[in-house]
């Protein structure tokens, strides 16, 4: 009887231990799996060509490799460099506009916004109700209906 209770008592102990485990390695993981992710994506989504670039390069994997990694370098990093650098450059004209946002009015309705077939009609009433509110209302409003906090 008192082996028993000692084999519960091991395998209590050995799947708590697991699952400590897997929460610390979770927990420590946590900041890195959206970059895991987006890198699963992208491997699973261009496999197929590196394969077949690897066909061309004399089935040699690490020139697939070093190739892919420069495509996608060019793909990816170089757009995305540039957009933060076209941010950083344009700093002063984001700030501006961000404080004149709590003054912004809303214009009153284009003529052509009414025209629009089956949602015309709403869509103005709807551009009114928005413009006589103020923009502050609006927002605070879409964010209680998102479920946004502050």
């Amino acid at each position: 009887m008192a082996e028993i209770q000692s084999d519960i008592a091991r395998s209590v102990l050995a799947v708590l231990f697991i699952l400590a485990l897997i929460g610390s390695t979770i927990r420590i993981l946590r900041p890195f799996l959206g970059a895991i992710v987006w890198a699963t994506t992208m491997v699973v989504a261009t496999w197929p060509f590196m394969i077949s670039l690897q066909a061309v390069l004399w089935n040699k994997r690490s020139l697939a490799v070093v190739v892919m990694s420069l495509l996608l370098l060019c793909v990816l990093v170089v757009p995305l460099s540039f957009a933060i650098a076209a941010i950083v450059s344009n700093l002063d004209d984001i700030a501006v506009w961000a404080k004149n946002l709590a003054t912004f009015k809303l214009p009153l309705s284009p003529v052509w916004l009414a025209s629009l077939p089956l949602v015309g009609a709403k869509a103005v009433e709807l551009w009114d109700r928005i413009a006589a509110a103020g923009i502050q209302d609006a927002t605070v409003r879409v964010a209680a209906i998102c479920g946004w906090r502050d």
